[in-house]
């Protein structure tokens, strides 16, 4: 079978538009107006002589137009420029932030989402990602009360030694903030001086989500070997109890990938749902809507890192083909999830 690329390549050069433009997002806005004048003149040669170059042309220009769009609508909100000044001023500030990935007792660093900022009793309110390195003191307690719900949840998290806090935990910490370059997917760096403290248990949607993951990582804990240290990673994505020794052997065997989530857990968890569907009786509309929506919550469970995400949409497309009636093509799935989240955040090229 011919590999087909007549998307491959216009996403291909979209990509490539997109991570120079993210370099300098000041020149977005011209940027994509050029481009999508360029679009608009390529097409109309196209619908005059239809030329299939020209075509290809058009795309490429229209999806680098759209990348381009969405840097020039976001660079504020992920780089605000506020930032970059009280970084430069190198004050201590009191950050209120967002955990976007389950943490471990010992991380030395982490991503997060500040959502507060307070700085010589100036307040800064923001939604900017930001990497957050630690004290080797770890996590801190409880800052304020929490409601009977709450505490249960933060019981759950401060049980285990070795995933305190999952996804979704708000908590404050202080320390100095540092600049990133131009194009970096996190808007700042913050070095703490003290070690976070929990604020506030997550909402339901990823409570839950904590909760399981916490429940898995206690059950395969206790079973022996290699095996049961890689069970975690390969399931759910938890690599917390891969060993620094078995980490190098599996990185030596070129074998590190198997320590985590890939695509074909995607594709085990959206075949189990349209197998057991389909015993149960239930037609395809229902068995897709069931998959994407068991998708979703996987997706949730393993942390919403680039290359689940992109693997989660994948699925979503072949399952919307497979409604559709519609031939499958690897290639032009793998590129029309890739334009999606391109489009949805530029950063991520």
């Amino acid at each position: 079978m011919r590999l087909d690329l007549r998307l491959s390549l216009p996403v291909a050069a979209a990509w490539v538009v997109a991570v120079l433009v993210i370099g300098v997002p000041g020149w977005a806005p011209v940027i994509a107006i050029v481009l999508w004048l360029l679009a608009g003149v390529l097409t109309a040669i196209v619908l005059l002589r239809a030329r299939r170059v020209l075509a290809s042309l058009a795309l490429g220009c229209a999806l680098a137009a759209l990348c381009s769009t969405s840097v020039a609508l976001h660079s504020e909100d992920r780089q605000p420029a506020m930032l970059r000044e009280v970084a430069e001023q190198h004050a201590t500030v009191v950050a209120t932030a967002t955990t976007t990935s389950a943490l471990r007792a010992d991380a030395d660093f982490f991503p997060a989402t500040i959502t507060r900022l307070e700085i010589n009793e100036e307040v800064l309110q923001l939604n900017s990602p930001a990497l957050i390195f630690t004290e080797r003191s770890g996590f801190g307690g409880r800052e304020e009360k929490s409601s009977d719900d709450q505490r249960g949840s933060v019981a759950a998290f401060e049980e285990s030694a070795v995933e305190p806090w999952g996804i979704g935990v708000e908590f404050s910490v202080t320390g100095t903030l540092a600049s990133t370059e131009p194009g970096d997917g996190r808007a700042v760096l913050l070095f703490a001086s003290e070690a976070p403290q929990w604020r506030a248990a997550p909402e339901w949607q990823f409570d839950w989500a904590n909760q399981l993951r916490q429940t898995f990582a206690k059950a395969t804990a206790q079973l022996p070997g290699g095996g049961g240290q890689l069970l975690g990673g390969l399931a759910i994505g938890d690599t917390t109890a891969v060993s620094d020794d078995l980490d190098a052997a599996m990185k030596a065997s070129s074998l590190r990938h198997l320590t985590a989530v890939s695509g074909a857990n995607c594709a085990i968890v959206v075949g189990l749902i349209m197998a057991l569907g389909a015993r149960a009786g239930a037609n395809r509309a229902v068995r897709i809507g069931l998959s994407i929506l068991v998708l979703v919550a996987f997706v949730i469970v393993v942390t919403p890192d680039p290359s689940v995400l992109r693997a989660a949409l994948m699925a979503t497309f072949v399952l919307v083909a497979l409604g559709g009636g519609r031939p499958i093509r690897g290639m032009a799935v793998l590129s029309l999830a890739t334009i999606g989240l391109l489009v949805f955040d530029p950063w991520l090229s």
